[in-house]
């Protein structure tokens, strides 16, 4: 049980830091999703190099945890962004008829004749 409530809490500040990280920073930076992917493939396999030292595994563990998650978002995030292209709207405009004016008094003219 104490496991699933620091797996529940770590997910839910993940997803907290995210968010204000997405609003207020990482929507302004402009980097390539994929050195974003490699980071965080690299953060994901970092507690493999820092297992040779005598770290606190419980304070390690969930920042690396937080940090893998928030590069991953980022590139989902980024690969999103990517596929959206915006279509340019087409406007139809009506074609100028300049003589009309004058075809309507001709035209009238013509069926008053006719008639």
């Amino acid at each position: 049980m104490k496991y699933i409530l620091l797996v529940l809490i770590c997910s839910i500040i993940a997803i907290i830091i995210y968010n204000l990280l997405n609003v207020y920073l990482l929507k302004k930076i402009k980097v390539n999703k994929w050195i974003i992917l490699a980071l965080a493939i690299l953060v994901f396999f970092l507690p493999i190099f820092f297992n040779n030292f005598n770290l606190n595994q419980y304070i390690l563990v969930p920042v690396q945890s937080i940090l893998f998650v928030i590069l991953l978002l980022w590139f989902f995030d980024l690969v999103s962004m990517g596929k959206v292209k915006k279509e340019k709207q087409i406007k139809i405009k009506p074609k100028a008829k300049p003589n009309r004016v004058k075809n309507m008094s001709n035209n009238e003219e013509l069926k008053n004749k006719k008639r």
